[in-house]
């Protein structure tokens, strides 16, 4: 039995080595797309908070200041020609 271990340590020891680092590179991917996540929605969160401020003055035309002109989004904008709009049955 001990020739057996002595000659499937080094073998042992270095698929230890091998989860160990595996595991380690899999935890920093993991924080990493945490953070991207989290700081995405902080950022999300900031922008709907300076909306919700424009609406609580009742300045409701400055809204759109926060999109860009360029998506066609607008509340006082009639649909941009050959935009389907969804129907709700």
């Amino acid at each position: 039995m001990s020739r057996f271990l002595r000659r499937k340590t080094p073998l042992i020891a270095g698929f230890l080595f091998l989860i160990v680092v595996g595991g380690f590179i899999a935890i920093r991917a993991v924080e990493r797309n945490s953070w991207l996540f989290f700081d995405t929605g902080k950022a999300i969160v900031n922008h709907l908070g300076s909306m919700a401020v424009q609406l609580q003055a009742g300045q409701v035309e400055e809204l759109e200041s926060f999109f860009p002109p360029t998506t066609g989004v607008g509340f006082w904008d009639s649909p941009s020609p050959g935009r389907s709009e969804r129907k709700m049955d």
